[in-house]
């Protein structure tokens, strides 16, 4: 969960939020403890070909593999 009750999206996240919920389980092998890991580098090989800013990338990456152990990202103040 990247998301705790009743929080709000900032516009900064909400594009890497798409992704990340795009790319978080676009590896999926229920015996595999290494989904979210693949998934985030196939993220990595998307955006490098898309391409997609590397702040953009670090945000995402960073979403997906949060959702390995369903943490919530830290809160910014950004807007």
């Amino acid at each position: 969960q990247i998301l705790r009750d009743n929080d709000v999206v900032s516009a900064s996240q909400y594009i890497p939020m798409v992704w990340a919920t795009f790319f978080h389980d676009a590896i999926y092998d229920p015996k595999s403890n290494r989904n979210e890991k693949d998934s985030a580098l196939l993220f990595q090989k998307f955006a490098k070909d898309a391409p997609l800013s590397s702040s953009l990338a670090k945000m995402v990456v960073t979403m997906i593999l949060a959702t390995e152990k369903h943490k919530t990202l830290p809160s910014t103040e950004e807007d």
